[in-house]
This record gives structure tokens, C-alpha cells and sequence, in this order.
């Protein structure tokens, strides 16, 4: 680890998060206080919250991934009676399918799907992209085929996944550590100039490799009784945000280059100004694509209806 990164790190522990909200908080101000895993968590759900807030503002607080989040929200309600403007945000992640349980707290939100990628990684961005950004009307007939793409590489992606998952779930279920940041998903796929999906290499000898799991830990008998759990469940649930959203943004990236080749019906250019990644995605979709419902749901209850 880097100093830089170790700075970071002490900045984001448990013992400095709680502190600065000792510093700030009190029950009487309308101040929000927002907990929350990491950067990419508190870019996406930033514009809602500031849409929410009072004269006083937001005050968001990056913690230590999960774990942090949690023990934060432990020290905070062991301390103080919280008010409605303190929230606290996770992602969901394997945890129902391995299954991993937390404590319950009222002012704690879970993601519907694995994580925001899953959320933001959606039909809903790229309509947003393709009338909103760059203007493409409705009636353009190469809506209906992008569309059609986007749902064909998404379905593929996920299908070659299902066995990668499942070998994580049970490798977690096994008490096998399996940090999936080690993962690079680039090194199993590849989305072509043609917008197709190209599988480079098995994406479970990626897994085991990269995150150097010993073999023989899951049984063949394991891993398709998880696959079939998985096969009952839609992918966004149990297909890492992260990757997910990987694909989302390479597809973009190609759809936009594409589209800047053959430009408009009526003879206008499409320019491709930028190339998306997964940091500016945030800064360009969130607060302009529609949140979940069980978000805003939990914000009416926390912080009033909007």
C-alpha cells in the first residue's frame, strides 16, 4: 500500500469516521449525515440527498466498506438517540445468498440488487444517454437495435458469470477469503467494435488465479445446487456491480464511437466528446436517472417526502 493509499485508509477508519461525526453532529440541526461504503456510493446518491436537504446541507462521510459502515452505525446508535437526518447506505452484495446476516437498523438502507452499479448499469441509463445526451430521436430505428444488443451481451455476460458467482458464494460460505478487488473482469471478456461480447478465458479460472483460492474447497455438488439458486434469481442480484457495470460502460463507449461513424439520419455528426469510465458515469447519470423506489421510499421515511 502507497502512503497516499494509506492516508486514505486512515481517513476512511472506523475510529476517524466517527469522530468527525461526534464533531458535527447535533440532534437539533437538519444537518443530513450520510454513511456510506466508498466514493463511486457517495457520488451516486449525492444529488438526491442535496435535493432533500435544508439550509444546512450534507455532510457525507466515506467509510471503510461495509464493515465500516456498520461499525460506525453501531458506535452512533450506542451514543446518541439519531434523528431522522442521519442515514446509513450499503450495498447488498452475496449476503443474502451465502447468507450473511447484520445487525437491523432503521436508518440503515440496503440495495435492492448487488450494488448501485447494478442499479445504474440499466435500460433506463441508456435510454437517458441516447435521448438525453446525444440527442437521438425516438424514431430512429437504431434504438430498437442497440436495445436489442445491450439486452443480448447483458444476457451473455451474465450466463457466463452464473458459474463464477456461485463458486463465490460458496468459497464465502466455506469461510474462504475471496477478495474479488483482485479480479480484473477485462482479462475473461472483451466487448468488440461490432458490440459483440467476446470471452476471452473462463471467468472461474480468472477467479481462482487472481485471487489465488486453493482448488478442491467447492464440491461439483455445491457449486450446481448454487447455480440452480442462481438461475431462480435475476442477474443483478448476484453478478458483481463492479463487472456489471464494466460491460455497461464498454458497451456505451462502443455504441457512442458507432454512432459518431454514421452520425444522424438527416446528415449531422454525433461527436464523441469523452469516453466514459467508472468514475465520471456517476458524475454524468446519477441524479438524472430515476433512483429505486425502495430509495426514495426510505428517504420519505427518513427525511420526509421530497
Amino acid at each position: 500500500m502507497s502512503f497516499l493509499d494509506q492516508l486514505r485508509a486512515a481517513r476512511r477508519s472506523t475510529v476517524a469516521v466517527f469522530h468527525e461525526f461526534t464533531l458535527l453532529y447535533n440532534a437539533a440541526s437538519d444537518l443530513i449525515h450520510a454513511f456510506v461504503e466508498g466514493q463511486p456510493d457517495q457520488d451516486h446518491f449525492s444529488p438526491e440527498l442535496k435535493r432533500r436537504s435544508g439550509p444546512s446541507g450534507v455532510k457525507a462521510y466515506v467509510c471503510n466498506g461495509k464493515k465500516g459502515v456498520y461499525e460506525v452505525a453501531a458506535k452512533a446508535t450506542a451514543k446518541y438517540e439519531l434523528n431522522n437526518r442521519v442515514i446509513f447506505i450499503v450495498d447488498r452484495d452475496y449476503d443474502d445468498f451465502v447468507p450473511v446476516t447484520y445487525p437491523s437498523y432503521d436508518a440503515m438502507y440496503t440495495t435492492d440488487f448487488y450494488a448501485i452499479e447494478n442499479e445504474l448499469a440499466c435500460e433506463e441509463t441508456l435510454d437517458f444517454f441516447l435521448h438525453e445526451s446525444i440527442c437521438i430521436d425516438k424514431s430512429d430505428q437504431s434504438i430498437g437495435l442497440i436495445k436489442e444488443q445491450y439486452r443480448k451481451i447483458t444476457k451473455e455476460f451474465s450466463d457466463n458469470m452464473k458459474d463464477f458467482s456461485a463458486l463465490v458464494i460458496c468459497e464465502k460460505r466455506n469461510k474462504i477469503k475471496v477478495n474479488l478487488n483482485n479480479v480484473t473482469i477485462s482479462h475473461a471478456f472483451q466487448v468488440d467494435g461490432n458490440i459483440n461480447l467476446i470471452v476471452k478465458a473462463d471467468p472461474t479460472a480468472i477467479l481462482g488465479r487472481e485471487c489465488d483460492i486453493p482448488s478442491g474447497t467447492v464440491t461439483k455438488t455445491q457449486l450446481d445446487e448454487q447455480v440452480a439458486v442462481l438461475n431462480d434469481n435475476q442477474h443483478k442480484l448476484w453478478v458483481r456491480g463492479k463487472f456489471e457495470m464494466w460491460l455497461f460502460l464498454n458497451f456505451l463507449n462502443q455504441v457512442w464511437f458507432n454512432l459518431s461513424k454514421v452520425g444522424r439520419p438527416d446528415g449531422r455528426t454525433i461527436k464523441q466528446s469523452f469516453h466514459f469510465n467508472d468514475q465520471n458515469v456517476y458524475m454524468f447519470f446519477s441524479g438524472r436517472v430515476p433512483y429505486q423506489k425502495s430509495f426514495l421510499d426510505f428517504l420519505d421515511r427518513r427525511l420526509g417526502t421530497a
